[in-house]
């Protein structure tokens, strides 16, 4: 049991990692021209404390998200998990990839001008907890 949480860990660092490299980017366009939600935002608080924040909150929620996407892997392991398009678990990689592009849709829709951004985003998460997780839990 504790490789898929070693795993999930893992997973979640990178993963934020990648957020953190691509979200301070696309902080930077969207205050660069700010709409008028983002312009409300920033009259508050800074640039930089939005990203220092981002950093320090990054880490934690990532690593315990990833931990339970561990368990989650682990729970969904059986003796009818099918093995496909380079994953050991297709149905936890279609659950994945079918979840990350629900939930990637409405911030897609709110923030059109960096769209590229978060589907990068959206792209890293199914790569991330949907193959490479499972390949290091086997």
């Amino acid at each position: 049991m504790m490789s898929y949480v070693i795993a999930g860990v893992t997973s979640g660092l990178f993963m934020a990692s990648a957020f953190i490299t691509v979200g301070s980017v696309l902080l930077f366009l969207l205050a660069k021209k700010p709409n008028p939600a983002v312009g409300a935002v920033l009259v508050k608080v800074s640039y930089m404390r939005l990203v220092m924040g981002g950093v320090l909150l990054s880490y934690p929620v990532w690593v315990i998200f990833g931990a339970a996407m561990g368990l989650l892997y682990r729970a969904s392991e059986g003796e009818d998990s099918v093995s496909a398009f380079g994953s050991p678990n297709v149905v936890f990689t279609a659950t994945v990839v079918a979840a990350a592009t629900i939930l990637s849709v409405p911030p897609a829709i709110i923030l059109r001008r960096v769209i590229l951004g978060v589907a990068a985003l959206a792209v890293t998460f199914m790569g991330v907890f949907g193959w490479l997780m499972p390949l290091l839990a086997g």
